[in-house]
């Protein structure tokens, strides 16, 4: 499923230990909407989604909506650096012999045995491993729910795809004057305005005027992490769903926007994506 969106310039970057949406400095920044709630002490915006979904305002581990957070594989509940005494394979897998995760490949993958066709969990095909027909994310591999508690939850396909037919959705490269590009995803003030993308400079398509005051989430385009790199660009990122892929096991189903368009999609389970929590 994609939409495309106005082509603009980009400057794509790859970096290694640090990111664009960075927090090595606190920032003080223009005012925003406030949240809506707060479930389990993490803040979420009302969108007013048929679903009754509402999404968090920031990533896991980001302080702010305009930092990226950490980057985690598929079904794993630990990010970058930090330890995970459960999973084997990354423990063998570390040169250091260390539960540190400081790598994002198969033979490191907690939910697969050193290699890409020795899944171990979350499997339909034999060729890859043990077979056990489990297609969604359960609650005990889902990191929004274990990091969070509450009803956090990473979001299925349909919950981004609600998100987006049922929101205006402008795209920025400079999210309230921090230089952090992404999307911005506005609840709707006119039926006319729902499922609308538009460049940041044009509103002439709109029933409505938005600005930042107005109820929104901000999604920054994050980059993802391979092998031990981060990779960060304007365009490029994904954000994990909690669904396999249906064609190959050894994929899940992302969400991302690149290159001016967004798409459900899918990435291989061992690479490290960034997760935006929802909620009821």
């Amino acid at each position: 499923m994609t939409r495309r969106l106005p082509i603009f310039c980009v400057i794509a970057a790859c970096l290694m230990g640090a990111v664009s949406c960075a927090e090595d400095e606190e920032e003080q920044d223009a005012p925003v909407s406030a949240p809506d709630g707060y479930d389990n002490g993490y803040a979420y915006v009302d969108l007013g989604l048929p679903s009754g979904n509402k999404w968090a305002t920031a990533n896991i581990d980001a302080k702010s909506a305009k930092y990226c957070g950490t980057y985690f594989a598929w079904g794993e509940l630990y990010s970058y650096l930090e330890f995970d005494y459960d999973n084997y394979s990354n423990y063998r897998y570390n040169k250091f012999s260390t539960h540190e995760k400081g790598y994002y490949v198969f033979a490191s993958y907690k939910h697969a045995d050193r290699s890409y066709n020795n899944l171990q969990k979350y499997n339909y095909d034999p060729d890859y491993g043990k077979v056990d027909s489990l297609y969604v994310l359960g609650i005990e591999d889902d990191a929004a729910a274990q990091r969070w508690g509450g009803n956090w939850h990473i979001p299925s396909v349909k919950d981004f795809e609600e998100l987006m037919s049922e929101c205006l959705v402008e795209w920025t490269r400079n999210y309230n004057n921090t230089w952090i590009a992404g999307i911005i995803v506005y609840k709707p003030k006119n039926d006319a305005d729902r499922n609308v993308a538009i460049e940041e400079v044009d509103t002439a398509k709109l029933a409505a005027s938005y600005n930042l005051m107005d109820a929104h989430i901000f999604i920054p385009s994050a980059g993802y992490r391979i092998d031990s790199l981060l990779y960060i660009s304007n365009v490029r990122n994904a954000y994990w769903t909690n669904e396999l892929d249906s064609v190959t096991p050894t994929n899940a189903k992302t969400f991302s926007f690149e290159y001016a368009e967004y798409k459900i999609g899918e990435g291989p389970r061992c690479e490290g994506y960034t997760i935006r929590p929802v909620t009821k």
